[in-house]
């Protein structure tokens, strides 16, 4: 694959943030929305200027950003089965996809799939 298809690839696989964006949007969650608002920006900014180290900085920040605000939802959600568990699941899968992402093209956008559903599973363990 080559790398403008490998792009593309991975900012489609952004996109699909849009799906826990509005589902934050509907139950008012306004710090998820802007985290995930961040995330895609940022992400989407970074993979179309691969050589701009502010954008890659930014890409990095938001993810943790996201990451803290899904771990801070789940908490505070009470930990509401089965969501927090369905979220739960795909930890270790983002971790593989994210830590093997140079063996194969497709991991880094699958990457980007598994932290959409751990997203949205973390929002409804707090909506729930």
């Amino acid at each position: 694959m080559n790398e403008r298809k490998h792009v593309q690839l991975v900012i489609a696989s952004d996109l699909l943030f849009i799906i826990p964006f509005i589902i934050a949007v509907h139950f008012h969650n306004v710090l998820q929305a802007v985290a995930i608002l961040m995330v895609t920006l940022f992400s989407t900014l970074y993979h179309t200027h691969l050589d701009n180290e502010l954008f890659g900085t930014l890409d990095v920040f938001s993810a943790f950003a996201l990451i803290t605000v899904n771990l801070y939802l789940v908490i505070v959600g009470d930990f509401t089965w089965p969501f927090f568990h369905i979220a739960l699941l795909f930890v270790p899968l983002s971790f593989y996809f994210l830590w093997n992402k140079a063996k194969n093209v497709y991991y880094f956008p699958l990457w980007h799939v598994v932290s959409v559903l751990i997203t949205v599973f973390s929002l409804l363990t707090f909506v729930y």
